[in-house]
């Protein structure tokens, strides 16, 4: 990861979303959904809608940009 500047609105946000164990609780989070989360055109359509929610949020520029 970049780093990200000292000033931004996000920083203390973003760093911990970037962090190592940020992505093993990911990692947990999805294993646990595969075991339980039956695959159904529901369940995709929601994790597709949620990972859209997380691109979308990542790629909205900030407040004067």
């Amino acid at each position: 990861m970049s780093k990200v500047h000292d000033d931004h609105p996000y920083r203390d946000w973003i760093t911990r979303y970037a962090s190592d164990e940020f992505a093993q609780l990911c990692n947990g989070l999805e294993g646990l959904l595969d075991e339980v989360a039956s695959d159904t055109v529901s369940i995709r359509d929601a994790y597709r809608y949620a990972m859209q929610c997380e691109f979308d949020f990542f790629t909205a520029p900030l407040d004067g940009e």
